[in-house]
Formats: C-alpha cells, sequence, structure tokens
C-alpha cells in the first residue's frame, strides 16, 4: 500500500499555487492517505491539506464542507492531476478538482443562493477590484459557495467589506479562508486521521468552525479552530490522550495564528 513521500529537496515558494491543485466535494472523514493514493499517479506529492468548515455544530454531519489542497513537486504534475476532475474518491465521492488560487488574495463567500453565477458573484465584488478567478462549490446541505480570487491582496481586504450584505436575497457571508484565534495545533497525528475524527475527539469541549490536517515535507498536524474561547482551555486537556480510531497518543498546543 502506497505511503505519503516526504521530500527532501527545496522547491522555491514562488511557484506553489502553479504546482497545486484545489478538490472540492471532499467529504469530512477522507484522510490525508485517502488523497495520497488518489493522486500518487499524477507526481510526486509535497503537501496536503485538509480543511473542514463547519456551519451548524447542531447536526454532527449537516452543514459541512470539506475540500483540499495538494501540491505536486512539479507543474507538469498539475495537468496530470487535472484529469481526474469527476473522478470518484474511495469508490463514494465524486471530486472536482481545479487549479489552485493564492491565497493572500482570495476570499470565502457563503450562504449564496442554489442558482448563483459568477456573472452575479463579479458584478457584486467588482467594486473592491479586479477579479482573477471565481470558483462556485455545491454546499453538502443546498446552496452554494464561492472562492474569489483577487489581483492583489488589497483588492481581497476590502472585498471583506461585503460581509453581511445582500446578494439574490440573502444576507451573504464574506470571510478569509484559514481560521484566526481560539485555536489549538494538533501534534502527532497518522495519515490515518481525518476532520471528522478530530471533531468527535474535541466535540464535548464546544462549538467548532473548522477544522484543517496538515501534511507537509517536514510535519503533520491539524488547527482546530472553535467559535469561543473558553473552548480552547477545554481542549488543552486533551493532551496527551489517545484518538480513538488511529490509537494515537495527540498532543494540544495553543495556537495564535496561521
Amino acid at each position: 500500500m502506497a505511503k505519503f513521500k516526504r521530500m527532501n529537496y527545496d522547491v522555491q515558494a514562488g511557484n506553489v499555487d502553479a504546482r497545486s491543485i484545489y478538490v472540492s466535494k471532499v467529504n469530512c472523514d477522507i484522510t490525508i492517505k485517502d488523497l495520497s493514493d488518489h493522486f500518487q499517479s499524477c507526481g510526486d506529492i509535497l503537501k496536503i491539506r485538509i480543511i473542514c468548515k463547519i456551519f451548524d455544530n447542531k447536526n454532527f454531519d449537516n452543514n459541512v464542507v470539506g475540500y483540499a489542497f495538494v501540491e505536486f513537486k512539479e507543474e507538469s504534475d498539475v495537468e496530470r492531476a487535472l484529469a481526474l476532475d469527476g473522478s470518484i474518491l474511495k469508490d463514494e465521492y465524486r471530486i472536482m478538482v481545479r487549479r489552485k488560487f493564492s491565497n493572500v488574495r482570495t476570499i470565502y463567500v457563503s450562504n449564496l443562493h442554489d442558482d448563483i453565477t459568477k456573472d452575479e458573484l463579479s458584478d457584486h465584488f467588482q467594486s473592491h477590484g479586479d477579479i482573477n478567478n471565481i470558483t462556485i462549490n455545491d454546499g453538502k446541505d443546498g446552496g452554494k459557495y464561492a472562492f474569489i480570487c483577487f489581483a492583489t491582496k488589497a483588492m481581497a481586504e476590502d472585498a471583506l467589506k461585503a460581509n453581511k450584505s445582500c446578494l439574490g436575497g440573502r444576507q451573504i457571508h464574506v470571510s478569509r479562508r484559514f481560521p484566526s484565534g481560539n485555536s489549538i495545533k494538533i501534534l502527532n497525528i497518522s495519515e490515518l486521521t481525518s476532520p471528522a475524527d478530530l471533531r468527535r475527539h474535541f466535540k464535548k469541549c464546544g462549538k467548532t468552525k473548522q477544522v484543517s490536517i496538515c501534511d507537509g515535507r517536514s510535519s503533520r498536524y491539524a488547527i482546530m479552530d472553535f467559535i469561543k474561547p473558553f473552548s480552547v482551555q477545554k481542549a488543552l486537556r486533551k493532551d496527551n490522550t489517545i484518538l480513538k480510531k488511529t490509537r494515537d497518543l495527540i498532543q494540544v498546543l495553543e495556537f495564535s495564528s496561521v
């Protein structure tokens, strides 16, 4: 059974986006190993990051959106990976594969209506600056969410002002893609650990906004972002506890930034 490869050579950071793909419609029980196995034929993988966004903590399985980023060694590997758009992951999930867009110039827009179009989003956000790319995705329980990449970081920051604005009869939510504050970092997790496993382990600590797992060239770790600050203190008590499925003895640290 193939394992995730940790590469020992240096790769220039400047072309990371050109060597990376964005994978959507990823279920939150997917693991690093699942994605590594799925894309291993495309080329050497340097890094995988799985993100699970939680919109409703009342129902564990509903209103959860998962996606991932996979970084390859070569830009040519991306072309092979794009051919896997619409392929079936784990014989169960039909995934969407696209080129990755820049982190610092991208905003996340949620609570969009079912029939939202790129033209509508472009018209709504054009006053904030030039838009390079718009990707629209299906929410798990209806509705849509989108990533909008601007030409500059300043334009993306200005677009955050559109949070809670009205589009198509709905109040939309606009934010950065990564969590900040009220977060913990979880170490000593295996490639078989999924965001859903971590949510279950820390469920009693409080409501969560996002769980992400990152497997890179030097380490594997997870970041869990809570809604309330007191949840972090509860989660820290889970230090040196064992995950039920993988039997990992995890280390839990407070984490202030991503």
